[in-house]
């Protein structure tokens, strides 16, 4: 759910971090990265001075309590919800509500990969955190990696609307 200007273009997921990375983090900012998960977002975390700590995932997705036993005051968490990388559970509407809460109270930020996301095989598909989130916590990403042709290196990156000038900037300056 957003406005078209919401909407980057972008190369694919590794830009969408690096993005988002360049406009928010701190060094020691701390991001929950999803065990087992995406090794690309360590990657970024290395390269930004983020702790990346990682969180179990099991069926429901992301174990938000362990985040908060692990990092409670964590700045980011990195999640694919639409299903999962590489165990393909869909994260639960509870982890989902409990994932946002948590990044209400911390002032935290979502980064919602939609790894795997225009594949359904039956049912309706969950809602993104980005659609439950009216306060702008969720950034929401993904690639056209499998539905068109790879090599092309095309992705969207939406953006909530308090930060649309500052991507904006960035892109523009990069």
């Amino acid at each position: 759910i957003c406005d078209v200007d919401q909407v980057l273009i972008i190369s694919g997921t590794r830009q969408a971090l690096l993005l988002i990375a360049l406009a928010l983090s701190n060094p020691n900012d701390t991001a929950w990265i999803e065990d087992p998960g995406y090794s690309g977002m360590k990657t970024v975390c290395d390269l930004f001075r983020i702790r990346s700590e990682p969180i179990p995932v099991d069926q429901e997705g992301i174990n938000v309590l362990a985040g908060r036993d692990a990092a409670p005051d964590a700045r980011f968490a990195y999640v694919t919800p639409a299903r999962q990388a590489p165990l393909g559970h869909t994260m639960s509407i509870k982890r989902r509500s409990d994932l946002l809460n948590w990044a209400y109270e911390k002032d935290a930020f979502i980064l919602e990969d939609d790894y795997d996301g225009e594949y359904r095989f039956g049912g309706h598909p969950a809602p993104s955190l980005q659609s439950l989130d009216p306060d702008g916590r969720g950034f929401y990403f993904g690639t056209f990696s499998k539905t068109i042709l790879p090599a092309l290196g095309i992705g969207y990156l939406v953006v909530p609307k308090r930060y649309i000038d500052v991507f904006r900037n960035i892109l523009d300056a990069v």
